[in-house]
């Protein structure tokens, strides 16, 4: 059960029934809009696709891809359905030459921004305000640098829901 407030199957999904894959189709189409919004990668035309995936060369920098579904609300009504397409970066060659930071903050980290901010209520100018913000598809934001300048490639992501959307081909 718990494992599936991190990740659910699609095939758990297809068993929930018609409308909750439809707030999922929906949740794809949302990702399908970041995609599109921020470009994070760049479609390649299908003959030179077929060159790509028949060269062994080429095709050990091709990764896979696969759609993650999750339900924010963990499973309490009422479904906030968000899917992700995430490439599975474990076949990278350049794995090892990957700068992976993903800063993030931590208990100590917190306790300081709110001893912070509790110490500034009484400062001359007035109070503080204190405010949490969340960037909206901050992975497509970044860049890597990498001591390959090869290019990678993505397969799009393939499974029922995906497919039912028509995007991602």
């Amino acid at each position: 059960k718990k494992a599936l407030d991190r990740e659910i199957p699609w095939r758990e999904l297809l068993k929930r029934g018609d409308a909750v894959v439809k707030e999922f189709q929906d949740a794809v189409r949302k990702e399908h809009g970041q995609f599109q919004k921020w470009k994070p990668v760049t479609a390649v035309d299908p003959r030179r696709a077929q060159e790509i995936l028949r060269d062994p060369r080429l095709r050990k920098y091709v990764l896979r891809s696969r759609m993650c579904y999750r339900d924010k609300n963990c499973g309490r009504p009422p479904m906030n359905a968000k899917a992700r397409c995430v490439a599975i970066g474990c076949t990278d060659p350049r794995i090892y030459h990957m700068a992976r930071s993903s800063p993030t903050p931590n208990r100590l980290s917190f306790m300081l921004v709110i001893q912070i901010f509790c110490t500034n209520q009484l400062a001359p100018e007035g109070p503080w305000l204190l405010a949490a913000a969340d960037a909206d598809s901050a992975y497509f934001q970044g860049s890597q640098k990498t001591a390959s300048d090869h290019p990678v490639y993505m397969l799009p992501p393939d499974d029922p829901i995906v497919r039912a959307t028509g995007l991602f081909k």
